[in-house]
């Protein structure tokens, strides 16, 4: 399918160590396609360089874009300030680590031949690679939080947290206008919205290497605000009509 202009959208929080290499592959993609692209990395208020490496390559990277807040906010806060404010007819977001490669952007616009408006990487389906997995207690962790994610909103989908996931420019005003979550649970709030809208979803087996240097610290308070999060989107969202 045609690609006229790809916003990738990446959000941040203390990634001096990762972003380097994450924005140079990301680079030498974009410089081997024929269409036009953009870079937005959203920052939530870092406290190491994270801001300076990117306004270092400005020059450069003439497509890459930051957009700087000095408080954290959250994942799911700066994710939705870069998609709407991205100008791209397809925009994609992708975690500052590169877990999934860049080039596996190809099978994401492969999976809307068919008038789909969203595709969700996965890990969990049958064609997905996983070279390097999560700890023990975080993958069982996940299954756990998947399988409640299916009896609660998304029966048909069997990894709603993997970070990769690119939507038309009319899905992404349409569910980020409305999502409002700012924690990990976004994801499952963004494919929530995207269902009830009636808007298309395709889940897309992808290659996917755990980052060594995880920027999610489990604790107690983390856990309880993710269980929380999930019970909320039912209600926050419950004036969408059904899918």
């Amino acid at each position: 399918m045609p690609k006229p202009y790809l916003s990738i959208v990446i959000p941040t929080f203390n990634e001096a160590t990762r972003l380097p290499k994450t924005l140079e592959q990301i680079q030498t993609y974009l410089q081997s396609q024929t269409y036009s692209a953009e870079v937005i990395v959203v920052d939530d208020g870092s406290s190491d360089t994270t801001c300076a490496i990117v306004k270092a390559k400005l020059d450069q990277f003439p497509q890459l874009r930051l957009l700087e807040n000095k408080i954290n906010q959250g994942k799911g806060a700066v994710v939705r300030q870069g998609m709407l404010r991205a100008a791209g007819e397809f925009r994609l977001f992708t975690d500052a680590d590169l877990s999934t490669p860049i080039t596996e952007v190809e099978k994401l616009f492969a999976g809307l031949v068919s008038g789909e408006q969203v595709a969700v990487g996965s890990r969990a389906l049958k064609m997905s690679e996983i070279t390097v997995h999560q700890p023990f207690y975080r993958e069982v962790a996940g299954k756990l939080f998947n399988f409640m994610v299916k009896r609660l909103y998304l029966p048909q989908i069997h990894d709603s947290q993997c970070g990769f996931k690119l939507f038309t420019a009319h899905a992404a005003e349409t569910i980020f206008n409305q999502q409002v979550l700012n924690s990990i649970v976004f994801d499952v709030e963004l494919l929530y919205i995207a269902r009830q809208a009636g808007l298309g979803l395709v889940e897309i087996p992808i290659h996917w290497e755990n980052s060594l240097d995880s920027r999610i610290v489990p604790s107690m308070a983390n856990a309880v605000l993710v269980w929380k999060d999930l019970f909320r989107i039912g209600r926050v969202h419950k004036s969408l009509r059904p899918a």
